[in-house]
């Protein structure tokens, strides 16, 4: 088993355990680090289909209480509507401080738990028992916790880290091909914050395209294993952390833009990802072999869905209400080389509408 910690000062350390078939016997490791005698689910509809039978059976066998709420599917649902309902269940239920928050499901259900768990009683435990790739080895760790607004992504949430993640990449096995390369998204973008990820990604292109176990483990293992690392440094994104949000300014507002409902947070991020390196190119931070590679990566795992058509001044509008903004500027992270980054405040929107266009003129207008 792959054991990673969190450390941080300003928290608890929590554990991330990464092992193949941990989900079959999760409920002996729950107990013995978030013991209780009420644990509560929330998860989604699909999920519920294929896993939540497993978990149940193992907590019934043992007499322990597990109530579940299923809350719908994607990204339009991480709204106040949402949070009400879970602490309506939970009050309902009769939760209380020494109950456990189990969020069964991929980000969003990850993000949606976190925030519920982080304002009932003011704070109850969680734990992260996350399903899809993109939780895996990314949303899940790191305790960002939050929903949408009308003016944005994820611009009302906490800092609230889980009290345990356990990973098991066997589950994704069920998980849809669009899911799988949507969560290959932030793999790349981990790959342009290490060297190591990037070219283990590229040495083994075909066998992370289907799903090779060993291949896979490893990626899980390494994305986590940087995540964890810059966390434990950076645990409320004041420097470190921010580096994180490659690709996520120009992506947020592409989901904003198009009402959450066309792109997958991968494939918005991918174009994210795109622009930011196209600007570090026009600022000659990378030459053009290099931007040609991260292209290449991401279109290896079909992540450029077509882009509809866009208003520029209605994006940058929206980039302008995002919450990483801190000046008159737009902040972006670019990448300097693969695997080394630059934080930049000073982006100017002449600079952005290029790169805009840049991805515009490479996506199949609709």
């Amino acid at each position: 088993m792959h054991r990673l910690r969190i450390k941080h000062t300003h928290t608890s350390d929590y554990e991330i355990l990464i092992e193949p078939g941990l989900f079959a016997r999760c409920r002996e490791i729950i107990q013995q680090q978030v013991p209780s005698d009420r644990y509560y689910v929330i998860t989604v509809p699909p999920v519920k289909e294929h896993y939540l039978k497993l978990l149940k059976e193992q907590f019934v066998r043992n007499e322990i209480k597990l109530t579940v709420k299923v809350i719908k599917d994607g990204e339009r649902s991480k709204c106040q509507a949402t949070i009400t309902t879970i602490l309506d269940f939970l009050s309902t239920h009769h939760a209380n401080r020494h109950s456990v928050l189990l969020a069964l499901g991929g980000g969003v259900v990850g993000d949606i738990t976190g925030y519920a768990a982080s304002i009932y009683m003011r704070g109850i435990p969680y734990i992260q028992l996350p399903t899809s790739l993109i939780a895996q080895i990314d949303s899940s760790v790191g305790g960002k916790t939050g929903i949408n607004t009308f003016h944005g992504k994820n611009l009302v949430g906490t800092f609230y880290q889980p009290s345990l993640v356990i990973i098991d990449p066997i589950v994704l096995s069920t998980l849809p091909e669009e899911e799988y390369c949507n969560g290959l998204a932030e793999a790349v973008k981990y790959g342009l914050l290490d060297k190591t990820i990037f070219e283990f990604m590229e040495h083994n292109i075909d066998e992370i395209q289907t799903r090779n176990s060993t291949c896979l483990l490893q990626l899980i293992v390494y994305c986590c294993r940087h995540k964890a690392k810059v966390v434990s440094h950076d645990l409320l994104e004041q420097h470190l952390r921010a580096s994180l949000n490659l690709g996520h300014t120009v992506g947020h507002a592409l989901e904003k833009i198009t009402n959450y409902n066309y792109f997958r947070h991968g494939e918005a991020i991918a174009w994210g990802i795109l622009a930011a390196s196209f600007l570090a190119q026009q600022r000659k931070f990378i030459d053009s072999a290099t931007l040609n590679r991260i292209s290449n990566m991401l279109a290896s795992f079909n992540l450029f869905k077509p882009l509809r058509k866009f208003s520029f001044s209605t994006l940058l509008d929206i980039m302008h209400h995002d919450k990483k903004k801190s000046t008159d500027f737009l902040t972006f992270v670019l990448p300097v080389s693969i695997g080394k980054i630059q934080i930049c405040d000073d982006i100017k929107e002449e600079e952005l509408l290029l790169a805009l266009d840049y991805i515009k003129k490479r996506g199949t207008v609709q």
